[in-house]
Formats: C-alpha cells, sequence, structure tokens
C-alpha cells in the first residue's frame, strides 16, 4: 500500500504555481503571484467541478482538512 504524504504547513507557504495535492480530492491551488486557495476537485456527471473552500491566509490547514474528512 502507498504511503500517503500530505502537505505539511511550510510547503504550504512555499509551493510553486499549480495545484497541488493534499490527500483524497482536496487540493492547493497556488496562483503566479505565489497566493494560494483550497479546492476540492471532483467528478461530477463526466466533467471535473472544482468547488473552492477558501484562501490559503484565511483557512489554516488543519480546519480544511477536517471539513473535507
Amino acid at each position: 500500500m502507498a504511503k500517503i504524504k500530505l502537505l505539511t504547513t511550510r510547503q504550504v507557504n512555499t509551493l510553486s504555481a499549480g495545484f497541488h495535492s493534499d490527500v483524497g480530492n482536496l487540493y492547493l491551488r497556488v496562483g503566479d503571484s505565489g497566493s494560494g486557495s483550497w479546492v476540492v476537485r471532483y467528478k461530477q456527471e463526466k466533467s471535473t467541478t472544482k468547488r473552492p473552500l477558501g484562501r490559503v491566509f484565511e483557512i489554516g490547514l488543519g480546519v480544511v482538512a477536517s471539513r473535507v474528512h
């Protein structure tokens, strides 16, 4: 069984632009400016839907993870 590697607080604050997976369908979306927001991605009727949960500086990693699980 593969080991699950969760994002750390340090990684959340220093990752480059792009989508970064945490666990399950939880992703951190980092923009070109370095600002980040939490997103849940899921499939709905053959298309991928992205539901925003909030910006990184507003909602901490622990709070977001508890909302998703």
